[in-house]
């Protein structure tokens, strides 16, 4: 019998051996043995911008989507080493660019208090963005805080398309003078004095702007904190208004002086009034004469001025200051910049304020780029202006304008739809 054993043994060795009778190896049914266990919130949609919400997430995801598994250490040990390497790497890169924009802003507009105002940062290719505004209803949507913050960042982005469109460049252009510009979004008017102080230069309210780099601004009209609108329409309009203002300061360097106000106040007025159809952003003489009800419906206005004879020469327009601009000189302008844009093309545009920015001479501007006097624009823009605006074609144009405004609410609402929860 003996000298069969070693025969059974080396039997019962094999069969264990084979591949069905082998240890099942042990499988973490809540990351799937990844080491990264999902995020109930954040798993579909992660949140990876750089924002400085994202290390306040109640759910401790930092927005990735994920956390280190914890549950299944045993399991896979490995895995969740390297989830928690990468996990903790996020972490410090995010806390690291949070500490330099404190430094860069917080610290030095708050000083010793700026815990206290609870600045939240973001970043995107173009801009850096401050903030403090409360959530708000948009669209009849209930945004939070830390979505709103989202939504101007995208804001911000797609007015610089607007520009690049304007001026004919690539939307790959980066700012150069002083790096990315600066948004400040206040919620409180105290903030947006203090900062508009130390960041500009000069206590301005509900706005300052600093030369081709800055915007500070918040959405209230008196001192006592009342919001001058409940809605979110007055905030956008003028953060749209004045960032175009630094898109044309920045590009081709900063230099002070250079733009007529009627070409400085047109082009802004020229992409808000296509985005949204109507101006709201400073629909006030400088003297205080209130135009809120010539928000919309510029090309009828223009048409009747012309016709009226009540448009101020391009000659006499040319050396008008920002304080002396009335709502006609800015209605003009603004029909300027759209038969520059819509006869001449972008190009000349850019090339338009290329000479300017060399030379600070708008009648050497005309003449180098579209060939003609300044005394001749005025001629040749009047044509334009009362053959496209005239009674027979403004229905359509209308038409159109209206139809472009709906689809920029739609894209709007869009954007309000999908901001990351």
């Amino acid at each position: 019998m003996n000298r069969y054993l070693p025969v059974l043994v080396l039997v019962t060795v094999m069969l264990f051996a084979l591949p069905g009778r082998a240890e099942t190896k042990k499988y973490c049914k809540i990351c799937k043995n990844t080491g990264k266990a999902p995020c109930k919130i954040h798993a579909e949609h992660p949140d990876t911008a750089l924002c400085s919400f994202r290390l306040e997430f109640p759910c401790g995801c930092l927005g990735l989507g994920w956390k280190p598994c914890e549950k299944g250490r045993d399991i896979h040990p490995e895995a969740t080493a390297a989830a928690e390497k990468e996990f903790e790497a996020e972490r410090a890169k995010l806390e690291a660019w949070l500490q330099g924009r404190r430094q860069m802003y917080d610290l030095l507009i708050f000083g010793k208090d700026w815990k206290k105002e609870h600045c939240q940062h973001f970043e995107t290719k173009h801009f850096r963005l401050v903030f403090t505004l409360p959530g708000e209803k948009i669209f009849k949507i209930k945004v939070s805080p830390h979505q709103r913050l989202h939504l101007y960042a995208l804001r911000c982005e797609e007015t610089f398309s607007m520009f690049a469109k304007l001026m004919d460049i690539p939307e790959s252009y980066l700012p150069t003078t002083y790096g990315k510009w600066q948004v400040l979004l206040w919620g409180k008017v105290d903030q947006e004095l203090k900062a508009s102080h130390k960041m500009v230069g000069n206590t301005q309210y509900p706005l300052a702007t600093g030369n081709a780099r800055l915007l500070t601004i918040c959405p209230f009209s008196t001192l006592d904190g009342n919001p001058v609108q409940e809605n979110d329409d007055w905030l956008h309009h003028h953060v749209v208004h004045n960032i175009v203002h630094l898109f044309f300061e920045e590009w081709g360097g900063w230099v002070e002086g250079c733009f007529p106000m009627w070409f400085y106040e047109g082009t802004a007025h020229w992409v808000e009034y296509y985005l949204f159809n109507r101006v709201l952003a400073h629909c006030t003489d400088e003297a205080g004469e209130l135009i809120g009800a010539r928000t919309d419906k510029w090309e009828r206005l223009v048409y009747k001025m012309i016709k009226n004879g009540r448009d101020t020469p391009l000659p006499e327009l040319t050396f008008v200051k920002m304080q002396d601009l009335d709502f006609r000189m800015r209605l003009k302008g603004w029909s300027l910049v759209d038969w520059m844009y819509r006869v001449k093309g972008p190009d000349k545009i850019r090339e338009f304020v290329k000479v300017l920015k060399k030379s600070k001479n708008e009648a050497k501007a005309w003449r180098d780029v579209f060939g003609i006097r300044i005394d001749e624009v005025d001629e040749l823009w009047r044509e334009w202006a009362l053959e496209r605006f005239s009674p027979r074609n403004l229905r359509k144009l209308e038409k159109e304008n209206e139809e472009r405004a709906m689809k920029f609410v739609e894209h709007q609402k869009e954007l309000v739809r999908s901001l990351p929860r």
